[in-house]
């Protein structure tokens, strides 16, 4: 017994140091990268130019593109064009997986080259596309952040941007 048990101790040890299995602490190499780039990019959404603050908001979520529409696939903004094919295809997706899952939050596609994120939110579908996949608590602060946008530039007195589409 105690020499299997030893033996189960350096295996034990042994895979600790290979798989580094112990540590607790933040990445820090990864934390030092993420403060040099956003100390290098400006990340403020106080513009006038809704398109702009729309291309601010996918630079600072890391993503490609984000449609939001409703649930029956009219595009309300979209920084791909005028998304109406990806718009209609994601929430025929979204409404068929509430439908059989009815209790899912998010439904995460992987194609090709990247991930198609679909996130309903406040009576709309948020479709983002990004090269890689995104936390539900990151998209729906991507969502949050697009919405408030939205409410603001609908608010009386705030004339509608005539090119919302193509951030």
């Amino acid at each position: 017994m105690a020499l299997l048990s030893r033996i189960s101790s350096a295996f034990r040890d042994f895979a600790s140091a290979v798989l580094d299995m112990e540590r607790n602490g933040l990445p820090r190499h990864q934390s030092v990268l993420l403060n040099d780039l956003a100390s290098r990019h400006n990340f403020s959404v106080k513009t006038a130019d809704f398109s702009k603050a729309l291309s601010v908001v996918k630079k600072k979520h890391l993503v490609d593109s984000v449609i939001v529409s409703k649930k029956d696939g009219t595009v309300i903004v979209s920084t791909h064009g005028n998304g109406l094919k990806e718009s209609i295809t994601a929430t025929a997706l979204f409404n068929y997986v509430s439908a059989e899952l009815p209790e899912s939050e998010v439904t995460l596609i992987k194609q090709k080259d990247d991930w198609l994120m679909v996130l309903p939110f406040e009576e709309k579908v948020f479709i983002v596309k990004a090269g890689s996949d995104i936390s539900s608590i990151e998209l729906k602060a991507l969502a949050r952040e697009i919405e408030r946008l939205i409410k603001k530039q609908l608010e009386p007195g705030t004339a509608p941007s005539s090119q919302q589409n193509g951030a």
